[in-house]
């Protein structure tokens, strides 16, 4: 592997910070006609440009399930962590994942948090997260829980 050149960082910049999909907001006590004039002098030449997409790898299939044991001696709490891969954020399943999602456990309402901190009594707090992005992204839960 080479190391990161300047050139490499300009090109990255120049393909990746482009006016195509960006809006300029502006706060505060100003005269608008100053601003204007502020915002073209900065951004006036600013020239739209291609943007392309990333190509990266297939992410790897999940086979099977595996657990990883890691031993804290001493520790009064296990750390509980569940994940994997979610859907893409343009899936039509979108929508009715992040419902899902809220009712598993995004928030302290939900079922999570109502069974294993309300009911049993076994943690403060249990939750999960479902991050859809442009490419696939990450479902996951977790609960600090009492050894015992």
């Amino acid at each position: 592997m080479t190391n990161i050149q300047r050139a490499d960082l300009q090109k990255f910049h120049d393909s990746c910070y482009l006016p195509n999909e960006s809006v300029l907001v502006v706060v505060g006590d100003f005269k608008m006609a100053d601003m204007k004039e502020i915002i073209e002098k900065n951004f006036g030449s600013w020239k739209k440009g291609s943007l392309t997409s990333p190509e990266l790898p297939a992410a790897p299939q999940q086979r099977g399930r595996h657990i990883y044991l890691v031993d804290r001696p001493g520790s009064v709490q296990s750390a509980v962590k569940l994940g994997n891969l979610a859907i893409q954020r343009s899936d039509p399943d979108y929508f009715p994942m992040l419902l899902a999602n809220q009712i598993l456990g995004g928030s302290s309402n939900s079922r999570l948090f109502a069974n294993i901190r309300e009911q049993k009594g076994y943690t403060y707090g249990a939750y999960s997260s479902f991050a859809p992005r442009i490419f696939p992204g990450e479902f996951a839960a977790e609960a600090n829980v009492r050894n015992q």
